[in-house]
């Protein structure tokens, strides 16, 4: 992923070609991926949660270290960016939804709005009379 680019995809490198050219090794979609700060969860040995991060996708996760913390948090901006862009062309936006009603007996379908944000505790709320 280059900055300033505008791809639904990112190109995940795997090693190197030469010190500036990498083979990809897989293609994930960016509305699948997240990041993270839970170094300790996911890698061992020692790694500088000041230089790092967690990024993962359904299939993986991995960490990435940078030689400074200022570029970290410019990729960290960039990569979270481009997941909440990615997210937000994402579809579908509603899942219909069957309501069954005991005291009345009978149900009835509606369109809920929803994201990977939204708690299922809200969701009941918002449902709720």
């Amino acid at each position: 992923m280059k900055p300033g680019s505008d791809q639904s995809r990112s190109g995940l490198p795997q090693g190197l070609r030469s010190p500036t050219h990498f083979k990809v090794k897989a293609q994930v979609r960016v509305c699948e991926m997240w990041t993270a700060g839970c170094l300790d969860e996911v890698c061992e040995g020692t790694t500088s949660p000041e230089r790092s991060f967690v990024m993962g996708w359904p299939t993986c996760n991995c960490v990435a270290t940078f030689s400074s913390e200022e570029h970290k948090e410019k990729w960290l901006a960039l990569i979270k960016s481009r997941i909440i862009a990615g997210k937000g062309k994402d579809e579908p936006k509603t899942i219909p939804l069957k309501i069954f009603a005991k005291d009345i007996g009978n149900c009835a379908y509606v369109r809920f709005p929803v994201n990977d944000i939204v708690r299922v505790y809200d969701a009941i709320s918002w449902l709720a009379p």
